[in-house]
């Protein structure tokens, strides 16, 4: 199976929960959340998820039944599919594939270099300060972080400076994962996914109903 990445503008999504089949996990989180633009990340992000499982599983069941990882890392027991979601500014995304997986997706940023120093490890801090793009090499090495984190399922409960991404895979207490990364005309995106390589990551633009198309 090749890993995809489903994406889409969520900037004039409706937000009424009862125009879509949405989990328990999605409807508790959106009653928490009073920012529009948030909600309609979070809410876009699993219309993605639903659009993405339905073309690998033609019987899909809705409402999905998403339970949290004690890290808090949502996953859907009995499917062959792993999947991971993310979202910056107006624009979500979910990847899936058939391993452990984390994406991320992010607009350019600009940090100072107290910031770098904090969370990049030198030889990251390093190749963004010496950079002719730095904003650009920031915000793709800030993705690949992201994915890893979530790949693995260790969220924050590590040090963001305790491991570097400047290559293409990774090493962590004997399990290997493997990155890609790129940018569309939207954001910077990275994959993640345990073992060695995999297929190149197809990347599709969606329409969601009632959103830009």
């Amino acid at each position: 199976m090749r890993p995809t990445l489903y994406w889409a503008d969520v900037s004039r999504l409706n937000t009424d929960p009862g125009l879509y089949p949405l989990s328990e996990d999605r409807l508790t989180s959106l009653s928490r959340l009073k920012n529009e633009a948030v909600r309609q990340q979070g809410l876009g992000a699993e219309l993605l998820l639903i659009t993405a499982l339905r073309k690998l599983e033609k019987r899909l069941p809705l409402p999905l039944s998403i339970t949290r990882t004690k890290l808090g890392k949502p996953v859907i027991d009995g499917l062959p599919w792993h999947f991971n979601l993310s979202h910056t500014e107006r624009y979500a995304a979910c990847c899936v594939y058939d391993r452990p997986l984390g994406i991320d997706i992010q607009e350019t940023k600009h940090v100072p270099e107290r910031f770098l120093t904090r969370f990049f490890t030198p030889e990251e801090k390093e190749a963004v300060l010496e950079s002719d793009q730095p904003d650009e090499a920031f915000t793709r090495i800030w993705c690949r972080k992201e994915s890893f984190l979530k790949a693995s399922g260790l969220g924050l409960s590590i040090e963001l400076n305790s491991f570097a991404v400047l290559t293409d895979a990774l090493v962590w207490h004997d399990t290997v994962y493997s990155f890609q990364s790129g940018q569309n005309e939207a954001f910077h995106y990275a994959f993640c996914c345990e073992g060695k390589g995999a297929d190149p990551l197809a990347v599709h633009r969606v329409s969601l109903p009632e959103s830009e198309g």
